[in-house]
């Protein structure tokens, strides 16, 4: 069963691109069970972003929860960084997916006919 993790991160002003650059460091490390991911940047707040991440099953989201909240290894120094640009704790909402519909979604694709 695959799940879901909503995530919506609050920034000090102006730090949201210096987040985002760490948020790409961290996902580059990579973590068991993850498949992948959604960002969203919310237009009429430039301090916010969403990101649904996928894993594999509930053990998967639960352990990447623990390294989010108590980091170590390698994600260690990158999700210490992260702390600088944040207001508070991010809030945090778990899914299980139901269904997932998506054509091309990457920023800059080309929309493809109907």
């Amino acid at each position: 069963m695959v799940v879901a993790r909503m995530t919506r991160w609050k920034y000090k002003s102006g730090q949201r691109e210096k987040a985002l650059e760490t948020l790409d460091e961290i996902m580059a490390i990579g973590m068991s069970g993850f498949r992948g991911d959604i960002i969203l940047l919310a237009e009429e707040d430039p301090d916010t972003e969403v990101i649904v991440t996928f894993w594999d099953d509930d053990a998967a989201m639960k352990a990447s929860a623990a390294q989010l909240f108590h980091p170590e290894g390698d994600l260690k120094g990158p999700l210490e960084q992260l702390q600088k640009y944040l207001t508070g704790p991010p809030e945090v909402t778990d899914f299980t997916v139901y269904a997932a519909r998506a054509r091309d979604v990457r920023p800059g694709a080309a929309p493809r006919p109907v």
